[in-house]
């Protein structure tokens, strides 16, 4: 009965320890691409919609696509940016 304790304990810890790495690991990488994305010298474009109170800025080499209203659609889909 210890024995399988112990196993137990062991494996909580193991999970532990995997599921803490794995969180650095993933952290480290968006850092790194947080920290390309704000260091690069793309130009940014700035995008206002006045309906809805949006400004931002994105990177002048995204896609910007402006939806065509659809009448049979109930969404809203204002805009949509898409990466290189």
């Amino acid at each position: 009965m210890k024995n399988k304790e112990l196993v137990y304990i062991f494996i909580s810890i193991l999970a532990c320890f995997s599921f803490i790495f794995a969180n650095a690991l993933i952290n480290k990488s968006i850092s790194a691409q947080e920290d390309e994305l704000f260091s690069s010298n793309t130009p940014l474009l700035s995008y206002r919609n006045t309906i809805y109170g949006i400004e931002i800025q994105y990177p002048d080499n995204w896609e910007k696509i402006d939806p065509t209203p659809d009448p049979d659609i109930r969404a809203i889909d204002v805009v949509s940016f898409f990466s290189p």
